[in-house]
């Protein structure tokens, strides 16, 4: 996990004001602070790199060595590996006009900008489902590309746009005040669901996970819950051997099952269990303030829910929760969150069998014989897979914690699709249910289970912080 800003105007832009936009992004990179700046054919440049270092080499960004080409990356690229980091690998294959074809055949999570000085010429390069934030703006003198929107708006820019995922985005900047912005989905799936067995799934997924897990320096942790997308990431590294840690915050979850789990995960290659006591009305307070002092007034971007039933970040019961976690855990050393998020909405659609357990489910989970009518559907890249992903990103990046999701990798997505639509709708989250069964990982069987960290009852809970009905969904972190 990083965090950058980098501008390109025709008027210098003061040191004073880069630096104060660039404080809204500081904390996603703890270990080192890097600036580059220079003019070249009447343009100046401008970028700032926060970096969190986890392969230990302190790869200082933005790569400018050939002095033609420039480089921001952010997120991690999991396969293919060799023992050079990522930026290197990276900056290696753009300087070799090879960049896009290398990420086309790579499995990773990212947001990255290149800038061609020569050929006035930006790529922005989002992953599929587009798990690391990256936002542009653009007025009559300048533009400017930043890991969040707030970096931005500082430098009055009014014309912000979030980069969607799966894309590519060229803009060739010869007239600054009117660049040319073309936009290219990266990756083609294919929607074939010919595959009659579970296997290539399960077999997907472990992968993803240990690559999340292994990824040089990484100290994991998960967030545990009772549910199906934390025990299969349980599971996994349980058989795998991996080591990690599991967190709970508050106590909504099924005891029963929790301790079976904590039971079995200790017996295996899990370090150590934290309990993390329930959030008290005067903590969530405190939480919530911070938040909303440290991101604004964020949003969620459910495009079903109306402008008066939108959910704002610090008042969601998840965030308060997720922030008490990676403070917490961030306290301790932790530098990774193996998360469960995306799975409710690929796998699931918060339904099954055409029933929907959230009203803001689309189609009820239950997948049609032709994947063609219904794909996309709004929640595979828009909708709650926007909005959880932004919480999950910005409240984790404030602890200096990166988020790593094996559902939303794409060899996992890939194996999903390809599933036939009897083996889809065979069970609720059917693939996981699937693993869970076979490796005997105690679950609550089509139950899904909401996430509530507060020590309050809940009606309290919706009046003081939340304005949706639906305030105790599950953040995607933990189940």
């Amino acid at each position: 996990m990083c965090g950058f800003i980098t501008t390109i105007s025709k008027k210098e832009i003061s040191r004073s004001d880069i630096l104060k936009a660039n404080q809204y992004i500081s904390s996603r990179g703890p270990d080192q602070t890097n600036r580059l700046s220079f003019k070249k054919d009447g343009y100046f440049y401008d970028s700032i790199h926060n970096l969190l270092d986890i392969s230990s080499s302190f790869i200082s960004q933005p790569i400018f060595s050939d002095l033609k080409n420039l480089l921001l990356f952010n997120g991690e690229i999991y396969h293919p590996k060799n023992k050079k980091p990522d930026t290197l690998n990276l900056y290696n294959e753009l300087i070799n006009n090879n960049l896009s074809n290398y990420l086309k055949t790579a499995r990773g999570e990212y947001a990255i900008c290149t800038i061609n000085i020569e050929n006035k010429l930006i790529n922005i390069f989002t992953d599929l489902i587009g798990t690391k934030p990256i936002y542009f703006g653009i007025r009559e003198d300048s533009i400017c590309i930043s890991s969040y929107k707030s970096a931005i708006s500082y430098l009055h820019y009014e014309d912000i746009q979030e980069v969607p995922p799966n894309k590519k985005i060229e803009i060739k900047y010869l007239n600054l005040g009117n660049p040319e912005i073309s936009y290219e989905d990266f990756f083609i799936l294919d929607l074939n669901q010919d595959n009659k067995t579970y296997d290539s799934w399960i077999e997907a997924f472990k992968i993803s996970v240990k690559e999340r897990s292994l990824h040089f320096k990484s100290k994991i942790c998960v967030p545990l819950s009772s549910g199906y997308d934390s025990g299969a990431i349980c599971c996994v590294l349980n058989k795998l051997g991996i080591p990690y840690s599991t967190v709970t915050v508050g106590n909504s979850e099924s005891k029963a099952i929790l301790k079976k789990r904590i039971a079995i995960n200790k017996n295996s290659s899990c370090i150590k269990h934290y309990q993390i006591p329930p959030i008290t009305k005067k903590e969530a307070n405190k939480i919530s303030l911070y938040l909303q002092e440290k991101l604004g007034n964020i949003k969620y971007n459910h495009k079903d829910k109306g402008e008066k039933d939108a959910i704002m970040l610090h008042e969601d019961g998840g965030a308060l929760g997720l922030a008490i976690l990676c403070k917490e855990m961030s306290s301790k050393g932790f530098n990774v969150i193996i998360s469960g998020g995306g799975a409710d909405e690929i796998i699931s659609d918060y339904g099954f069998n055409g029933e929907k357990i959230y009203s803001h489910s689309e189609f009820g989970g239950k997948f049609p014989k032709n994947l063609k009518t219904i794909f996309p559907w709004k929640k595979f890249y828009g909708d709650s897979q926007r909005s959880y992903l932004k919480k999950d990103e910005m409240v984790s990046g404030l602890y200096g914690i990166e988020g790593r999701y094996p559902f939303l990798d794409l060899k996992v997505i890939q194996e999903f699709l390809n599933l036939s639509s009897e083996l889809k709708n065979q069970k609720y989250k059917s693939c996981i249910s699937e693993l869970l069964e076979r490796e005997n990982y105690p679950f609550a069987s089509n139950a899904k289970e909401g996430f509530n960290p507060m020590k309050l009852n809940i009606s309290l809970f919706k009046k003081l912080f939340i304005k949706s009905k639906k305030i105790l969904e599950s953040i995607s972190l933990i189940n």
